[in-house]
């Protein structure tokens, strides 16, 4: 079903991105990794490449809907299509669990907006063209109370024809947001060990001694990428262990 399809991965350089981008290669997608470091994004594309799979590397330097534009032309130019977008860089810039935890989780929960306007004005006309696709923003490290108003606006912007430029599922187009918690990364690792003890009680929610790990989002995004009868702007998050769909 996946092969020969075209993927875009934003923040594919390492961490989680890697992880989407080396399972969707073994699926038999040609992977185009898009990182701001384009030597991370080459390593994680000549990994691909090293296991007989096709990836190509693309760095940019800003994250914007210029950029994005720029880049999904380039892909369409060479491969005449686009099938899967997963947008893995609701955090780019790294991670910040200092200062003040409102105005930062708010931030996290705009984000995943943010990138579902700038994908929306760049690869959902290009999907629609061709009849279909899939467009999956990652929404990490949210607390119940954010996660449940991405829930409520991300529902909100898909029932709204024009806000998003997506109102329903056209074309066969899906559009999905995944919620998944806190994840193992070094980069959250390094973050939690140098947050001051008393900035640990603001967090929205404590990390669990077992957070989740790339490998483990990357089947979820096999998953919603898989199996098409998952209507689009499905909202997932991790409970006891299973992810609930």
């Amino acid at each position: 079903m996946l092969h020969e399809q075209v993927a875009l991965v934003s923040g594919g350089g390492d961490g989680v991105g890697r992880a989407i981008s080396l399972r969707l290669a073994r699926e038999g997608v040609r992977v185009i990794v898009v990182d701001r470091d384009a030597g991370a994004a080459e390593e994680t594309a000549r990994i691909i490449r090293s296991s007989g799979r096709a990836a190509d590397a693309w760095g940019i330097e800003r994250n914007d809907a210029a950029s994005t534009r720029e880049v999904v032309a380039q892909v369409v130019e060479r491969y005449r299509r686009l099938d899967v977008v997963v947008d893995n860089d609701v955090l780019a810039g790294g991670v910040s669990l200092e200062g003040n935890p409102v105005s930062y989780w708010r931030q996290v929960a705009d984000r995943p907006f943010v990138g579902l306007k700038r994908w929306s004005e760049s690869a959902l006309p290009v999907m629609l063209r061709q009849g279909g696709g899939l467009i999956t923003l990652l929404a990490p490290m949210t607390s119940a109370v954010v996660r449940d108003e991405i829930a409520i606006r991300f529902a909100g912007a898909a029932a709204h024809p024009g806000r998003w430029l997506v109102s329903r599922r056209p074309a066969r187009v899906r559009i999905n947001c995944i919620c998944p918690g806190w994840i193992e990364t070094p980069d959250v690792r390094r973050a939690l060990q140098a947050l001051p003890a008393q900035d640990r009680g603001r967090l929205p929610y404590p990390p669990p001694a077992t957070m989740i790990l790339p490998r483990q989002l990357a089947s979820l995004v096999i998953l919603l990428t898989r199996h098409e009868e998952i209507a689009g702007r499905v909202v997932a998050w991790p409970d006891e262990g299973a992810w609930q769909l």
